[in-house]
């Protein structure tokens, strides 16, 4: 029951009481108090509320059991206070007129301001050049630690801001603002600029602001009085569904040419899947309002990035459905085969009997009693193989990958890499694509970082590459963290630059020329192919391509070696070249300045291109 009253008189209650059998339901705020009534008992509990102050058409109306408030529309601010009372009914005369009492109201806005800082003084650091005589070599950013507050530096993320400062976050909840990048790196500073986040694990700087990836939600940091601290921690979206599970981490955060935001959450840890939101990509609208699931059936995805014509791609590491390391590039609606998070109706199959059900559904797989991984595992029809796999012995655990924008890191410009948070390694990848079907390789630079390689970004202030990440499980890092710049150093680069699988062999071009005779030596060349079982075991043997029964690599013969003209490309003839997940070629070449070209890659075969004309020698 409600009611209007008189908020001045002394005989409130007995006023309400007639207010509400005469059923008034709505009337002027202005001297009028709401009532809601729940009971005739004097003693029984009421809610009361008063205007004070406002727009002079302001009013009350009681709506299914609630007091709203009107406003009529407005051409200016106004500024007023909204007074709420609860308690006996009895009660109601000795409060009304304090109720709707004019006084004058705070200006809330001076709460927006923000207040002093928290952490006024930064921590100063000396970077540590990197050193070698190669065209690519690492500097280290040292980390602030130790620091006044003690907290770990497990770097997760980091963007630059145009003029080169960095925002870096820590998977311990902390974000720096990291200035003083220069050339030398002789005089680093790392100010606080907040702290308490939730397992952050993604950074992205739009316009000047600072969105960060935790596992609750991505959140943007204002800085409201421009003292180098943040002051209004924003919830920009946090339409994820999370669960207690440890393993469903959420990871990177990247965005594409329209401005939506992009990141991906791990499958749970054993892959007993409850969530909808488990082992998927996510794509978040630029301004925050709606979160959409771009593609499923992922279990580690430690990595991604959105490169030219808003291209992505997305690792994942070795597991259960996870045969060995992959790198995924990724269409709308694709499943990337982590079979529990599919999130999806699959054609699954077991004991040769094929069955429609979603395995991402607990409900369903008690119905269809099955588990979904090891040995009780349901075998779906299909799943999106990925761009390229990599074997253990190169990358137990991958990171991310950052395209080269710039035109200041030499030959390698508009190249991709990838990073390994395992080996704490970088690699270049080559891509090709035949008959629309995306394959590629990759190569291993030569390079030595001292953590888990997970986050990459181009500085737009000197144009180099640089990479952070952490020491948390499976890597052989030996420091919690770092922040590393990957830096040009304008020396000769002798590395593979692209990758073309024929039907008659396989085509590698270099950034640099070959010495013709070593170039086109067989003897120089080993080759060796074998594939991986797709199941629900936790990886997979290496399997032979020729006699899927054994367990080993196929040897490839090379039958001849031809060189291009310009010296920059090698055709290694392979006349029974067949497609399979994992190619090894290694070689040990020379370069026509007697530079030693001794490299491996790593690639995958999905479908044979058309022969190549390059007569080999």
């Amino acid at each position: 029951m409600s009611c209007l009253t008189p908020s001045a008189t002394a005989k409130c209650s007995a006023e309400a009481e007639h207010a509400a059998k005469s059923e008034k339901k709505s009337g002027p705020a202005k001297g009028n108090i709401a009532v809601l009534i729940s009971g005739a008992d004097p003693k029984s509990s009421i809610i009361a509320a008063g205007l004070r102050g406002g727009p002079e058409d302001a009013s009350w109306e009681s709506v299914n059991g609630r007091i709203h408030l009107k406003l009529p529309a407005l051409n200016k601010s106004v500024r007023f206070q909204l007074a709420v009372w609860s308690g006996p009914r009895n009660d109601l005369a000795k409060v009304a007129s304090t109720l709707s009492a004019r006084t004058e109201a705070v200006d809330l806005a001076t709460f927006c301001q923000g207040g002093p800082p928290h952490f006024p003084e930064p921590v100063a650091t000396k970077g540590v050049p990197g050193a070698g005589g190669g065209p690519y070599v690492v500097d280290t950013l040292t980390e602030p630690y130790p620091n006044p507050w003690d907290v770990h530096t497990f770097f997760g993320g980091f963007d630059f801001f145009p003029d080169g400062r960095a925002a870096i976050c820590t998977f311990h909840g902390d974000v720096y603002i990291v200035s003083g990048i220069d050339d030398s790196l002789e005089k680093l500073t790392w100010r606080r600029f907040a702290t308490g986040m939730f397992q952050p694990l993604g950074l992205k700087i739009v316009n000047d602001m600072v969105y960060v990836l935790g596992r609750d939600q991505i959140t943007r940091l204002h800085d409201l009085n421009h003292d180098g601290e943040a002051d209004y921690y924003e919830n920009f979206n946090n339409d994820v569904i999370i669960t207690p599970n440890y393993h469903e981490f959420a990871l990177d955060l990247q965005t594409d040419s329209q401005g939506n935001f992009y990141f991906a959450k791990g499958a749970p840890w054993e892959p007993e899947v409850t969530s909808p939101h488990q082992g998927c990509l996510f794509k978040v609208s630029p301004e925050g309002s709606r979160l959409e699931v771009i593609a499923t059936g992922f279990r580690a995805p430690n990595g991604m990035t959105v490169g030219p014509n808003d291209v992505i791609t997305v690792s994942d590491n070795q597991g259960h459905w996870m045969p060995s390391s992959k790198l995924n590039l990724i269409r709308k609606g694709g499943f990337y085969g982590m079979t529990p998070t599919a999130q999806r109706d699959l054609v699954l199959r077991r004991n040769g009997t094929n069955f429609t059900a979603n395995p991402s559904d607990p409900q369903v797989r008690a119905r269809f009693k099955f588990k979904g991984w090891d040995a009780d595992s349901v075998i779906p029809d299909r799943y999106d193989a990925p761009l390229c796999w990599l074997p253990m012995s190169m990358d137990n655990s991958s990171g991310g990958q950052v395209w080269v924008t710039s035109d200041k890191w030499g030959p390698l410009k508009d190249r991709l890499l990838f990073m390994s948070y395992g080996k704490c390694t970088l690699f270049e990848v080559m891509m090709q694509e035949v008959d629309g079907v995306t394959q590629g390789g990759m190569a291993q630079l030569p390079l030595k970082f001292y953590s888990g390689l997970m986050r990459g970004r181009v500085n737009p202030r000197d144009g180099q590459v640089y990479v952070c990440g952490l020491k948390g499980w499976q890597t052989s890092a030996t420091r919690d963290g770092g922040f590393y710049r990957v830096r040009y150093t304008g020396k000769p680069v002798h590395l593979p630059s692209a990758l073309y699988a024929a039907k008659n062999g396989i085509e590698i071009s270099f950034t640099s020329s070959l010495e013709e005779k070593s170039a086109t030596d067989v003897e120089n060349y080993n080759v060796e192919q074998w594939n991986y079982i797709w199941s629900g075991h936790y990886g997979s043997p290496d399997v032979s391509v020729n006699n899927p029964g054994e367990m080993k690599h196929d040897k490839v013969e090379v039958k001849a070696v031809g060189l291009s003209a310009d010296k920059k490309t090698v055709f290694l003839e392979i006349p029974d070249l067949k497609p399979c997940d994992q190619m090894k070629i290694k070689f040990s070449i020379a370069a026509t300045d007697g530079a030693l070209v001794s490299q491996e890659i790593y690639n995958t075969i999905h479908k044979l291109g058309p022969e190549k004309k390059l007569a080999a020698k």
